[in-house]
């Protein structure tokens, strides 16, 4: 259980970086 949170987290933690970084490129673009 501990293993799947774990990786749950890392997944969104990652989601939320890589959304983050889509934000900033779209902002730079325009």
């Amino acid at each position: 259980m501990f293993t799947t949170l774990g990786r749950f987290i890392i997944l969104m933690s990652h989601i939320g970086v890589m959304m983050l970084l889509c934000c900033e490129g779209t902002l730079l673009i325009t």
